[in-house]
């Protein structure tokens, strides 16, 4: 079950970086009003990781990413982009559903075991870890812009959390996975 209160607090503070930003570009606040809102939203995405939960990690990410979305998208390529991240976040989710529960997740395993191609080290590479791959990718490439220590912070911060998620899917595939194999050898 993912941490509602972890996840109140991240949404908290993402309207108060929110207040800051608005702040900072309408009235020209001072950035370090900003920055500290940043600081405070890192420590709680902090706390998020060392929760080591998947769901929670994943759902934060979600809260970003639509935050993002509604307030910074000002490009088409951006709206897309996080348009994309969302849905595959979303299907991500659908995924951590099924793969806790082996028998669930049985069906989505048997496409895979048909074509050895589709599989990394013996688990599918499955819409999950397509989108861990490709929002590691989208963070690598926020990192390369021009942003201030701060973001860059912010953003390996992200990065770090996603790994653990996508960490603790590939422990849930190989559960899953195991339970595959005792299934096929006592049936």
């Amino acid at each position: 079950m993912p941490d509602k209160e972890l996840l109140e607090r991240v949404e908290d503070r993402l309207v108060a970086e929110e207040a800051a930003y608005l702040d900072v570009m309408e009235h020209g606040s001072s950035i370090s009003v900003l920055h500290n809102a940043q600081r405070m939203l890192m420590q709680e995405l902090r706390k998020v990781g060392d929760s080591e939960d998947l769901e929670t990690i994943l759902l934060a990410e979600v809260l970003i990413l639509k935050n993002e979305r509604r307030l910074y998208a000002d490009k088409r390529v951006m709206k897309s982009s996080l348009d994309n991240a969302l849905n595959e976040i979303e299907a991500a989710m659908l995924l951590v559903n099924q793969v806790k529960d082996p028998a669930a997740y049985k069906s989505v395993a048997d496409i895979y075991f048909h074509s050895h191609k589709v599989l990394i080290r013996g688990l599918p590479n499955d819409g999950a870890r397509l989108f861990f791959k490709s929002h590691a990718s989208r963070l690598t490439d926020l990192e390369k812009a021009r942003l201030m220590g701060i973001d860059k912070e912010l953003i390996g911060v992200r990065k770090t959390n996603l790994k653990k998620a996508w960490a603790n899917y590939i422990e849930l595939q190989k559960n899953a996975f195991q339970f595959k194999r005792l299934d096929s050898v006592s049936g």
